[in-house]
């Protein structure tokens, strides 16, 4: 009984000293990050994509504003490819300082890979486990389920990919430049301690989803002291996965809103608050519930008629992760 008991006060240290515990606020302590990436794949051998770089824009202003709305400091990183135009963008803001900076560089098609996947490393170094890390990517996925390359299966395509005569693209070297899969992509997102939410808007997306990290033993014991008192643990290694539609569906865009979105996007968005009114006018807005949680925002995409089209997925978990709280 004795070492029953030990167990369980030194259960309860570790618990209470995880930076995971919620405070009364949660903005006085927390930095919002969101990275995006999207493509219009202009002058590329692949089809272009006029949604996609609408998509990046709304998440960036409609995650600046719910930050504003809630008070919370926030960076904001985007990689572009806009008209044959590639660069990253970035904003900072301190709420204590009440600065706002923004940065903009050209940067190379060659080197959009390599740099996405470096700034990733990169924040892994600032981001601390009070904040939130937020991955938005709107463009092709790879369509790749052989058994020799089901690796590739919903790789985000960040570059041109040449397609030969003779042969497969898969096996093109020169390709795999212009290739994040999903492996690599979480290789890098694993080193970031915090709660991360990854949202994919591309075609067979769905392979992040089946590579979901599991359970392991020391969330199963103390799971149910976590679940009284954390965001973001719960069996899902604090990640947050939505994929626009499953490892073996197409993911759409229209424009049925005026300007040209994709359909997961579009419904993400709309469950943030963002507004979408006549003749293509949009623009940030808050939502119906002023606590926004990954279970929300699934709940509501499936009130849209996103699903008649495509089959959007989440990972599971046990923790609800609150995103913003105004």
């Amino acid at each position: 009984m004795k070492r029953a008991w030990t167990f369980l006060a030194i259960a309860i240290l570790v618990v209470m000293s995880s930076c995971e515990l919620m405070t009364e606020d949660p903005a006085a302590d927390k930095r919002m990050y969101l990275m995006t990436v999207a493509l219009d794949y202009e002058d590329t051998s692949m089809n272009a994509l006029h949604g996609a770089v609408n998509d990046q824009d709304a998440m960036e202003r409609q995650i600046e504003f719910l930050c504003t709305e809630e008070g919370c400091d926030y960076t904001i990183i985007s990689f572009s490819a806009r008209g044959g135009r590639y660069s990253r963008h970035e904003v900072v803001y301190s709420r204590r300082s009440g600065e706002r900076i923004e940065y903009h560089e050209d940067i190379p098609r060659t080197a959009m890979k390599d740099m996405i996947l470096a700034e990733l490393t990169s924040l892994s170094a600032d981001i601390t486990c009070k904040d939130i890390f937020m991955f938005h990517y709107a463009g092709h996925g790879a369509d790749s389920s052989g058994d020799d390359d089901r690796h590739l299966n919903g790789a985000l395509v960040v570059g041109d990919i040449v397609f030969p005569e003779i042969g497969s693209w898969q096996k093109e070297e020169a390709n795999q430049s212009s290739l994040i899969t999903i492996a690599e992509l979480k290789m890098r997102l694993a080193y970031i301690d915090a709660p991360r939410v990854v949202m994919l808007d591309s075609c067979y997306s769905g392979s992040l989803i089946g590579q979901s990290v599991g359970i392991d033993r020391v969330g199963d014991i103390l799971s149910s002291i976590r679940s009284m008192m954390y965001r973001g643990s719960g069996g899902n290694g604090r990640y947050y996965l939505f994929s626009a539609c499953r490892d073996d569906e197409v993911s759409y865009e229209d424009s049925d809103r005026g300007q040209r979105h994709g359909f997961f996007s579009a419904a993400l968005l709309e469950a943030l608050g963002y507004r979408f009114y006549d003749d293509g006018i949009e623009g940030p807005g808050l939502p119906d519930d002023p606590t926004i949680t990954t279970s929300m925002l699934y709940e509501r995409m499936r009130d849209e008629g996103l699903w008649e089209y495509q089959s959007p997925q989440m990972n599971p978990y046990h923790v609800d992760l609150v995103l913003f709280t105004l």
